[in-house]
């Protein structure tokens, strides 16, 4: 488990109870922009606690969470790279996934899964490819989702 732990005592803990969630996806057209690999998502859907931009997550709320991604490559489409999770800046070794996929192969999805711990600090979370990005699809498959929800405090 990433822990992101600094100090004992969390201000503006949220009652028990809240759901406390975050999910993004995107369908047409998937890439990654800038140097950093990170995956472009247009849509979003959150509680409070999150800031999203330019493919980098923020979570303000402590607790712990369970991180899901998905990457949907379809069949036709020829892609070798490695699909990570970075946690603050650094790469979650246990949502890291090699996807080697050739034109020839069938549709598949590339999944992880991470439990993360977030302390009294932020922490910011993004999903990154290792190799350039920019498939498209012409139904509104989600081409690519990453959904973060509170599993405890």
């Amino acid at each position: 488990m990433y822990e992101n732990v600094s100090c004992s005592c969390c201000p503006g803990r949220e009652e028990e109870g809240s759901a406390v969630f975050f999910s993004a996806w995107q369908t047409g057209s998937l890439f990654n922009g800038g140097y950093d690999g990170n995956i472009v998502f247009q849509n979003s859907e959150s509680s409070k606690g999150f800031c999203f931009a330019n493919g980098v997550l923020t979570v303000f709320a402590p607790g712990v969470y369970a991180v899901d991604y998905g990457v949907y490559v379809p069949a036709g489409t020829a892609l070798d790279t490695t699909f990570y999770l970075k946690a603050n800046g650094r790469f979650v070794p246990s949502a890291t996934v090699r996807a080697e996929h050739g034109a020839s192969t069938p549709s598949e999805v590339y999944s992880a899964r991470a439990v993360i711990r977030v302390g009294c600090s932020p922490l910011s979370l993004a999903l990154s490819s290792s190799e350039t990005l920019n498939y498209s699809v012409s139904d509104a498959s989600a081409l690519a989702s990453i959904s973060v929800i509170r599993i405890g405090g």
